[in-house]
């Protein structure tokens, strides 16, 4: 509700004294997180899903998140071991892939990110957005053919210009997008 009125900082002053005085309450720590997410507080949520990986490391969605975190934080090194468990506690799930790829740009690793992109793919050919992430990985990593042929498919993708813009402004910032 503070959050909803503007409060942000209040409410996450608020959701820290309740994760402290209630420390195996999960449910408090998730609300802290997606707090400090929501603010695009990265580097601050990171101590809290690694305390949510500590008590459950086998829920696919901490990792992923903490390796988004790190990433988001600057740290795509560190994110790549979290990418990595997430996908192999979900292996079908194409976000984990899209997101690993999106980390290996951040490190200039043009071709991995190709390879784990495809496999995004595979499990999500209807992605718009790993679609386009896919081309700007093509194009990087020098594949201009097959990133022509890329993006002319894309064309044909429902959502393609707007996401393609997108892309395009990320390259510029040697960046992808995370959450595919």
């Amino acid at each position: 509700a503070l959050k909803r009125l503007g409060r942000a900082a209040e409410a996450k002053q608020y959701l820290t004294q309740a994760a402290d005085l209630a420390p195996s309450d999960l449910r408090m720590l998730r609300n802290l997180v997606a707090a400090e997410v929501g603010q695009k507080n990265y580097a601050d949520a990171i101590p809290h899903l690694r305390r949510l990986i500590e008590a459950e490391p086998e829920v696919a969605d901490f990792h992923g998140e903490l390796g988004t975190c790190l990433a988001r934080s600057g740290r795509p090194v560190e994110a790549m071991p979290h990418f990595a468990r997430a996908g192999d506690l979900e292996p079908n799930v194409a976000m984990h892939w899209a997101n690993m790829a999106a980390a290996l740009m951040q490190q200039n690793r043009f071709e991995d990110a190709v390879v784990m992109y495809r496999r995004a793919l595979e499990l999500d050919p209807d992605s718009v957005i790993i679609h386009a992430n896919f081309c700007t990985a093509l194009e990087m990593s020098g594949k201009l053919d097959e990133a022509n042929l890329c993006t002319h498919y894309g064309l044909l993708m429902k959502g393609w210009e707007e996401r393609m813009n997108a892309s395009v402004a990320s390259v510029f910032r040697s960046t992808c997008d995370f959450d595919a």
